[in-house]
């Protein structure tokens, strides 16, 4: 649960327990040759893409549907399509749908997401003898760390030869500490703390790039799935 969500068991429903237990225990993985960002670009090339933009409201237009946003450069646009996707956390839908029904309109109110810092490092030198892609990290050992991937366990593309790429994920309550503090901050408390796991990766580090998630994943409670 701390893997997936960020917090403790205790917080959350016990679905989510049965989820990770059936979608990620045991299963077996696959991984795009040229990282996850090349399945989207792959799609991408398919369709007239408009990025930079925000959209501020999706309402009703008969049979039809009718899309308002702002583009990169500031200038409003209304368009009417056949029909519209809202991919997005329910925070954001709830700011732009403007036809849902009260009782919809209630439950996005009431929802409640993490948010989380995640560190990926660079090293001088793969861990040795590990071959693991992915630890899950118990609070007894390092209480603010939720689990830690190794990417160039992933495939040889992820990192020179001999040399190692860590992602390493906090816990949300160490999110909240972490997010306003400077990056080599962050870098250096972070890494000490991976240093429990892995000893020697924060001596190892050749660079490192810091990444703030807000919102992270949906964070449910005891009775949220009934």
């Amino acid at each position: 649960i701390r893997a997936l969500v960020g917090v403790p068991a205790a917080e959350v429903s016990a679905v989510e327990f049965r989820f990770g237990f059936g979608k990620f225990m045991g299963a077996k993985y696959k991984i795009f040759r040229d990282g996850m960002g090349s399945y989207a670009h792959h799609l991408a090339k398919n369709f007239e893409m408009n990025l930079r933009c925000t959209v501020t409201g999706v309402e009703r237009a008969g049979e039809r549907v009718g899309v308002h946003w702002v583009d990169a450069g500031g200038t409003e646009h209304r368009a009417v399509f056949e029909g519209c996707v809202i991919a997005t956390d329910g925070r954001t839908t709830r700011r732009i749908h403007r036809h849902l029904d009260e009782k919809r309109a209630e439950f996005l109110d009431g929802l409640r997401y993490t948010s989380h810092v995640n560190v990926i490092a660079a090293l001088v030198r793969a861990p040795k003898d590990n071959p693991a892609f992915w630890i899950n990290i118990p609070a007894s050992v390092a209480p603010g760390l939720i689990v830690m991937t190794l990417e160039h366990n992933k495939h040889p593309n992820r990192a020179p030869a001999g040399k190692g790429l860590l992602h390493v994920d906090c816990t949300a309550e160490w999110a909240a500490q972490l997010t306003h503090k400077d990056d080599s901050v962050v870098v250096k408390e972070v890494m000490e703390a991976a240093d429990a796991i892995l000893p020697g990766v924060a001596s190892d580090l050749e660079f490192a790039d810091v990444h703030r998630w807000d919102p992270m994943v949906l964070k449910s409670y005891p009775g949220y799935y009934r």
